[in-house]
């Protein structure tokens, strides 16, 4: 199990005391408590909010951070999280879920405004450090674990699409440097499959083949999981 929580605390609260509230939203950060053991990790942008809740967050005078908690037996979790109950199902692999940012926003369009500023760059790249911590125990070469990122601005963030002008010098994001492998097909970083899709719920989400296909892929790569990087 990663202790998510032992991990992030103190510095994603430094953060939010450090940057002004028109920056954090004025709202408390959020994030999962802990990550199973899990053979499969879905890697998502940020916790959504609701307009209810929002306004019961702008009220609240403690602005630490907060956790949640998901039941990986059973779907009784939110409906964001079912089709990763599926695919666990149909792989046979347990599964977790982490999200890159603590910052609490449902409009994709209102992460990407951060961008545009100076001080938004920086919000997000700290946050993204702090990400790296987690992200570094759960990326084991030795024990290897397939990771679905199921966001295009998560992609982005992981170091995925380093723009071509850039030297080896040169930091993107997370700046990890994925492979592609011919063998099986998709991405991999430090022995481990990685797949890049799109949402797999809401209007945007892959359609019924496109996410069979997925399953039946994830199914044909996990038998390389635990090999060496020479037997790919």
């Amino acid at each position: 199990m990663v202790d998510v929580k032992n991990i992030v605390t103190n510095p994603i609260n430094e953060i939010w005391s450090e940057f002004s509230q028109d920056i954090t939203l004025n709202i408390p950060p959020l994030t999962v408590q802990e990550i199973p053991n899990s053979e499969i990790i879905f890697i998502g942008l940020n916790p959504s909010v609701g307009e209810k809740e929002r306004e019961e967050l702008l009220h609240k005078p403690d602005k630490s951070l907060e956790f949640y908690i998901l039941n990986h037996e059973k779907d009784d979790n939110h409906k964001y999280y079912k089709k990763f109950h599926l695919i666990s199902k149909e792989t046979h692999l347990k599964w977790g879920h982490f999200d890159l940012l603590f910052i609490r926003e449902t409009k994709q369009n209102e992460i990407k405004k951060l961008l545009t500023t100076p001080e938004g760059v920086q919000f997000i790249y700290k946050q993204l450090m702090v990400s790296k911590l987690v992200l570094n125990e759960l990326i084991d070469e030795t024990n290897p674990r397939i990771f679905v990122v199921n966001n295009t601005l998560s992609r982005e963030f992981l170091g995925k699409d380093r723009p071509a002008n850039y030297s080896d010098q040169q930091e993107h994001w997370l700046n990890y440097k994925f492979e592609w492998n011919e063998k099986i097909g998709t991405y991999t970083y430090k022995n481990c499959p990685f797949f890049f899709t799109s949402m797999l719920t809401g209007q945007r989400a892959l359609d019924n083949g496109s996410f069979e296909r997925l399953i039946w892929h994830i199914n044909f790569a996990k038998s390389f999981i635990g090999r060496s990087k020479k037997d790919y």
